[in-house]
């Protein structure tokens, strides 16, 4: 009964007591931090039956996903919720001319560091992007730099393969989180 975390092969997946979703577990005290890929997230989701009419109550965790600019991903909650962030931004450093594409904005860069300060103290951390090694690995570790600051200790991040965070996002986000130009 209660929280566990499960490994297969392809990836981690959160397992919930679905009697307990919503409340706060007394076994964890750290945030499990996840980075998934597109894929791995939809299933993720498909399999805990979280979607549009029961995240919010979902209160112990946090979710950002990252979608491409082009239309060629979906966001999975099509609702704004209190514990989702929807970004649209390509995983490039700045927008190339001729191409339509757009690299993280400063506003959207403050937007995660709001979500974060509203999440500071969720037990699970969930962002993906379409590949899950850029983009959402560089929200995953400011937010890691982010409780660090904070003076909180002790949290995890959950992987399934090599990650290289994207410089541009870190660049930013890191700018809204310590007040650098």
């Amino acid at each position: 009964m209660g929280y566990w975390i499960l490994q297969s092969r392809e990836f981690l997946v959160i397992a919930v007591n679905k009697k307990l979703l919503g409340s706060s577990p007394t076994l964890l005290t750290m945030a499990q931090i996840y980075i998934f890929s597109q894929r791995q997230f939809d299933k993720v989701m498909s399999d805990m039956g979280w979607n549009d009419g029961n995240i919010a109550k979902i209160s112990n965790t946090a979710i950002v996903s990252i979608c491409n600019t082009d239309g060629s991903m979906e966001h999975w909650f099509k609702e704004q919720h209190p514990n989702v962030l929807n970004l649209d931004f390509d995983d490039n450093e700045h927008p190339i001319p001729g191409y339509d594409n757009q690299a993280l904005t400063i506003q959207q860069a403050k937007q995660i560091v709001d979500f974060y300060k509203k999440h500071i103290d969720v037990e699970y951390f969930i962002v993906h992007c379409e590949a899950g090694i850029s983009r959402s690995a560089a929200v995953a570790t400011c937010f890691m730099d982010f409780l660090h600051m904070n003076g909180i200790k002790g949290h995890t991040l959950h992987k399934n393969f090599s990650y290289c965070p994207n410089s541009h996002v870190e660049r930013l986000i890191h700018r809204e989180l310590y007040g650098r130009n």
